[in-house]
């Protein structure tokens, strides 16, 4: 009984000693178990920074029936009501607001903070680095989206203007600036970031698995699917330009009894949904699905489909349905330039089409087909690029970095 009492007491003097040296707050209006990047992301650094301080997370309350998780030992998850969109994102400003200002005497209400990480928009930014001038308190940005010139037409010019303005200002205060990778650590140079490092996004390769049997029977009849497919699935907006698969999947005639299975929402869906109207037995249309249900589909498709529209502003980017397609083990058509196309060739994870036209990508679409069609060179090369994300780019291990990065920098 006295040696439970001493590592019961070892355990709350190390608690101690953790609090003693200060709080992590992580202020972000997205956090799992939502699907998307930057919760995946998030999620992972708070987890990581657990392990070096008491971490708080401030988000959002869950919209519909999502289940909450318990969070690990020495981590909290705060939530408080906040506005979403027709989709169930906080997106849009009134979104972005209904969660900003309440984050201000959120933060407030925190004792002992070491410092805090944010992620865009600039408006839980502006919020941030107001508490930290305040409370003379160091703030990390989690840069993984910045907007440059490039990206000027997407708003109105005066509101564009603002926006780099602030931006400016956000990455110059901080004490340190994440990316995700090399060519945005340029661009955050260049906008004034003083502290930069770079740490790959990643994916939950526990969560994101290879298909261990066949196609569910009722799960395709569900989907429509009666033969071999190509699979599409997160955000289709338009810097991507989703719906030219569907047009190259109709152009290439040697694709003929292939299907293109949409799994998306997103400011392209009505040109999507055109696209199944017009061709219901090839062009899939299904809406976004459960985690389970998409890991499923995507593991028995013949291969994942993602891009870029090269010329936005965007070319950097790094789509995370790219990454769930590797944990999944299919190889991954994409269509436009940046680092996910050089990954691509590299490390031979698929095909990557540079020439945005749908008969180009329709090209790229049938090689990987055809190379699929051989049963025992499928199974290694799907073998190989599950291999290759579980070592190179596995979420808990971005998440490390991360939390080592903001130590690093921000602990003293």
């Amino acid at each position: 009984m006295k040696s439970l009492n001493i590592f019961g007491k070892k355990s709350e003097q190390t608690s101690k000693r953790k609090q003693d040296r200060g709080i992590a707050v992580v202020a972000t209006r997205i956090f799992t178990p939502e699907i998307a990047a930057a919760a995946f992301r998030e999620n992972a650094t708070a987890q990581a920074l657990a392990e070096y301080r008491p971490t708080v997370v401030l988000t959002g309350q869950l919209g519909g029936t999502k289940k909450v998780e318990t969070p690990k030992r020495g981590l909290k998850i705060k939530r408080a009501p906040v506005k979403r969109d027709k989709d169930g994102f906080v997106r849009g400003l009134f979104e972005y607001l209904s969660f900003d200002i309440p984050l201000f005497f959120r933060l407030f209400a925190q004792r002992n903070v070491k410092y805090v990480l944010f992620e865009p928009p600039f408006t839980t930014g502006l919020v941030v680095s107001t508490y930290s001038l305040l409370k003379r308190v160091p703030y990390i940005y989690y840069a993984a989206d910045i907007v440059t010139e490039a990206q000027s037409d997407l708003l109105p010019k005066p509101i564009f203007k603002l926006v780099l303005l602030f931006q400016r200002y956000l990455l110059s205060q901080a004490r340190l600036v994440l990316v995700i990778n090399e060519d945005m650590r340029e661009t955050a140079l260049k906008m004034g970031a003083k502290r930069i490092e770079v740490v790959n996004n990643g994916i939950d390769t526990d969560q994101f698995t290879p298909p261990t049997g066949s196609l569910d029977p009722e799960l395709a009849k569900q989907m429509g699917i009666t033969g071999p497919y190509f699979i599409y699935a997160g955000t289709a907006s338009d810097l991507q330009n989703a719906p030219i698969f569907g047009r190259a999947l109709l152009s290439e005639p040697q694709l003929q009894d292939y299907q293109l299975l949409y799994l998306t929402q997103g400011n392209e869906q009505d040109q999507i949904d055109e696209l199944g109207k017009q061709h219901p037995d090839r062009i899939l249309v299904r809406g976004l699905q459960k985690p389970e249900v998409a890991r499923e589909l995507q593991g028995h498709a013949v291969a994942a489909l993602a891009s870029i529209k090269p010329g936005n502003g965007y070319d950097f980017a790094y789509p995370t349905k790219v990454y769930s397609a590797y944990a999944c083990g299919s190889p991954v058509v994409f269509a436009g330039v940046g680092p996910a196309a050089v990954d691509i060739k590299r490390s031979d994870l698929g095909q990557a089409v540079e020439e945005f036209t749908a008969a180009n990508i329709g090209q790229g679409m049938l090689a990987v087909a055809q190379r699929v069609a051989d049963e025992k060179q499928s199974k290694q090369w799907r073998e190989g690029i599950r291999n290759w994300v579980v070592e190179n780019r596995s979420l808990k291990k971005t998440g490390q970095n991360a939390a080592a990065f903001i130590e690093k920098h921000c602990a003293e």
